[in-house]
């Protein structure tokens, strides 16, 4: 068996793992840090599996405040990890306006630029899709969107290798670890199959595995992991159809092969010039031309739709979905839950379907992955009862959007013994007036003091 040893062990390189190993390294250059993860491909990981959003529009001032910091760091980087902040637009239904829109306002008192819209507001700006009777209105997030994971990640794994070229003290194993050693109530370091490394701190930031990793150290960790399923509907007309399709709506049709190498048909001469007119425009048309651009939409259900290329992205959670680790791709669960709903919301994507794919059968895949859900959706962090044991679990699905935040708040911990505070603009401070402290987070405090979330994406 190989050995070796370091300042810091970090079980998990996934975008938690790394994101704690960068802000240690920001704040303390000369750490030796190791990092395990258990697939070099990182396939059944949740960073690579994630639906991949970002957002502002949290209920709790503290996540509100976290996201802040994310944010400002994920736009520091946005070309380099393809941010698209094409804005988030959570439906409201009727029966649940008085109560969203008290959330609204707490929302902007803490900066949160989020705007209520009406119906008509969201039937002008997004005519494709259609809103069922009882949508009434909206919050939209103009700030808020999405991003490719792998990208995010690939970006801290370049970052961590350029931090630690010079004195060469970041390492990688592909190694799943299988033993925490502990000695009467401290951490002494991590084994795999193939090596033993002694360490008098290690993270557990192992995601859906993470209460697994805990058990290794003879420590609880009160999370359960649940599988949740993203799916992948319809690819749409790619650039030269898309640059073929003209639509127009009433009179005769004339050939519009002239020009273009297929034959495509429009109604009217009067529409061509009604393409450059936005109130004339089709909402199939306005779809397919401002379809990179529309943003994350979700349901009053909790559906969620958003561009993944060119092809649309969608899924709901599964209220009974199987507890604990279950990569299981449940293809039912779409046809006779997310389907209908979704189709309810798109029924342009038939059309399409009619336009370009005349006969051939509706299409979807997708992947299943793991959620660490904490009972009431907010990170578990904090040092375990076993000294130098730490916990940066059970972010319930928001490990991507927040990961810039939670790596600042656990390194912190780990290099200063206490928690940091962080204003309601999003900047970490030891101490200060109005500031809100992340001790919140630590997986001891009863329910009373958590910062509390709803079952959000």
């Amino acid at each position: 068996m190989i050995e070796g040893k370091a300042d810091v062990v970090i079980v998990g390189g996934g975008v938690i793992g790394c994101s704690v190993a960068y802000h240690l390294l920001k704040m303390d250059p000369e750490l030796d840090i190791v990092v395990f993860e258990k697939s070099r491909t990182r396939e059944g990981g949740s960073t690579a599996l994630s639906a991949s959003a970002i957002r502002q529009q949290w209920i709790h001032p503290l996540n509100i405040a976290l996201m802040k910091y994310s944010l400002r760091f994920y736009e520091r980087i946005k070309n380099k990890i393809d941010l698209r902040q094409n804005g988030y637009l959570f439906l409201v239904e009727r029966g649940h306006v008085r109560e969203r829109k008290k959330v609204w306002k707490k929302q902007r008192r803490h900066g949160v630029n989020s705007i209520w819209v009406e119906r008509k507001w969201i039937e002008e700006k997004f005519p494709y899709l259609n809103l069922p009777d009882k949508v009434v209105a909206g919050t939209f997030g103009p700030k808020d969107g999405f991003m490719p994971a792998r990208k995010v990640l690939n970006w801290f794994r370049h970052q961590l290798g350029e931090l630690g070229r010079r004195k060469k003290n970041v390492r990688f194993h592909y190694e799943k670890v299988v033993t925490v050693n502990t000695h009467k109530g401290i951490v002494r370091g991590v084994e795999s199959l193939n090596r033993r490394i002694l360490a008098p701190v290690v993270i557990n930031a192992a995601g859906p595995w993470g209460k697994e990793v805990a058990e290794m150290a003879d420590t609880n960790l009160p999370m359960i992991p649940i599988r949740r399923e993203v799916f992948l509907v319809e690819r749409l007309p790619g650039k030269k159809m898309r640059e073929d399709y003209k639509v127009a709506n009433k009179d005769r049709k004339i050939p519009w092969n002239l020009f273009r190498r297929k034959k495509i048909w429009i109604r009217s001469v009067r529409g061509i010039l009604d393409f450059f007119r936005e109130g004339k425009i089709s909402a199939e048309e306005k779809f397919l031309r401002d379809f990179k651009d529309m943003p994350m939409i979700v349901s009053p259900s909790g559906m969620y739709i958003r561009p993944f290329g060119d092809e649309v992205l969608t899924g709901e959670l599964d209220p009974n979905a199987p507890k604990g680790i279950n990569l299981e791709f449940d293809d039912e669960f779409f046809i006779r839950r997310v389907r209908p709903k979704f189709m309810e919301y798109m029924p342009l994507i038939v059309k399409l379907r009619e336009l370009f794919n005349s006969g051939k059968p509706f299409t979807h895949r997708g992947w299943a992955g793991m959620y660490a859900e904490s009972h009431d959706h907010s990170a578990l962090l904090g040092e375990s009862e076993v000294k130098g044991f730490y916990f940066a679990n059970a972010l319930s699905g928001h490990g991507l959007m927040q990961a810039p935040g939670i790596g600042k708040i656990v390194a912190w911990l780990v290099l200063r013994g206490d928690y940091p505070r962080i204003t309601r603009n999003g900047k970490f401070v030891r101490r200060g007036k109005q500031v809100l402290n992340t001790r919140a987070f630590d997986y001891k405090n009863p329910p009373e003091k958590r910062p509390l979330e709803g079952a959000q994406l």
